[in-house]
């Protein structure tokens, strides 16, 4: 089972809830074997967006689960990514 968190027109604090329920998913079912992020519709992305990125990262790779980031639009990678290194 893969557990799917659709983001939404932006990512933001709004989608913490997302977020911890998929952990808690993921968590809780052993039949979990894997988290996908769905950027289809994103438009916008915000610091704190990124930074709840950056902890589902921390904790699927604790609990050994793989993240995926689906659909994400140039512009949105841009700001993911940047021109630097970064570690999403």
């Amino acid at each position: 089972m893969i557990v799917r968190i659709d983001v939404g027109e932006r990512l933001d604090l709004t989608a913490y809830k997302l977020f911890s329920e998929a952990i808690s998913c993921a968590v809780e079912n052993p039949r979990v074997v894997g988290i996908q992020v769905d950027f289809s519709a994103t438009q916008r992305l915000f610091d704190s967006g990124k930074a709840m990125l950056l902890n589902l990262k921390k904790r699927t790779k604790h609990l050994k689960i793989p993240l995926r980031l689906a659909n994400i639009s140039p512009e949105i990678r841009q700001k993911l990514y940047g021109r630097t290194y970064n570690p999403i």
